[in-house]
């Protein structure tokens, strides 16, 4: 059985919680696709934990929770296919138990504000980019009364740009929150999860 289950980077743990749900209803997940199709099969009803990772320019704090799952948690990697996986990476780990997961929600909290920037300042080149355009036209040539009607064409392409960075900057928000949060309830010393 093959399911789509979309959501934004920050509400992984609704996606996990979802996946864990699926696992005691008796649905296996044996492959994710790209897009957030998860591959299923019938098996026999168990409890079991999941954890999203997540290797574009992955730092050692995700590292050492890839291998910290891998090691003390017993966890294996679901395999992930399509071209979406070349770009983005998600991993997804299967556990029975969790050790310490505050310090692997914070690992990972802690990563997904570095991903959530790249992905600000993508969506924020369209614009920035037009407007520079604009202005050098500006600046070397006049006002181009003439051909307005393209420079507005470009520009509302950017506003697709702008709504998507505005959406990860509250997804910013909302993950920073988290890792605050988790900040608190936890204390480092040194690479606590190394295995």
């Amino acid at each position: 059985m093959k399911k789509f289950f979309w959501f934004p980077l920050w509400k992984v743990e609704k996606a996990e919680a979802w996946l864990s749900e699926m696992e005691r209803e008796g649905w296996r997940l044996v492959k994710v696709g790209a897009f957030h199709r998860f591959h299923f099969k019938k098996s026999v009803s168990k409890e079991k934990s999941y954890f999203f990772t997540w290797s574009m320019i992955k730092g050692r704090g995700m590292w050492d929770t890839e291998n910290y799952l891998k090691g003390k948690c017993n966890a294996d990697a679901i395999p992930s296919s399509g071209w979406c996986s070349l770009l983005y990476m998600e991993e997804v780990f299967r556990m029975t138990h969790m050790e310490e997961p505050e310090k692997l929600y914070f690992y990972r909290a802690l990563y997904l504000r570095h991903l959530l920037w790249q992905r600000i300042l993508m969506y924020m080149l369209v614009p920035v980019f037009t407007a520079l355009c604009l202005l050098m036209e500006i600046i070397c040539y006049g006002f181009p009364y003439e051909e307005l009607h393209r420079w507005l064409g470009i520009g509302l392409l950017s506003v697709p740009c702008l709504v998507l960075a505005g959406w990860n900057v509250y997804g910013l928000q909302v993950v920073k929150r988290r890792y605050h949060e988790l900040l608190g309830k936890i204390s480092l010393h040194g690479n606590d999860l190394k295995c």
